[in-house]
């Protein structure tokens, strides 16, 4: 089975950025995968990996914001790939709350 994929365009759809998350495949994975790309392009840049959940949302059309739990080691997160920026926010992990994706 395939891992479960999920895609947010930007507001103004020039952007898209793709969520992959661990799935129970062959080779069994934990790490959730964020990568940019401008929308009919190939090439993306991988902006966030980790073991941990997030939180993504666009701020404008040109910058995507990760909200993620503080936790050790820090997650890999961030960078800026064809004019879109990607800021990585942390809070306590108190404080954080998963939102569902569609």
């Amino acid at each position: 089975m395939p891992s479960p994929e999920y895609a947010e365009e930007s507001p103004n759809g020039r952007y898209i950025a793709r969520i992959v998350e661990p799935s129970a495949d062959i080779v069994p994975s934990n790490v959730v995968r964020v990568s940019i790309r401008k929308a009919g392009k190939l090439l993306a840049k991988e902006v966030f990996e980790s073991q941990s959940s997030f939180n993504l949302r666009w701020i404008d059309e040109r910058s995507l914001e990760i909200t993620h739990p503080a936790l050790k080691p820090a997650p890999s997160c961030g960078g800026e790939w064809d004019g879109a920026k990607v800021f990585c926010r942390e809070v306590p992990p108190t404080q954080f709350v998963p939102m569902l994706r569609e």
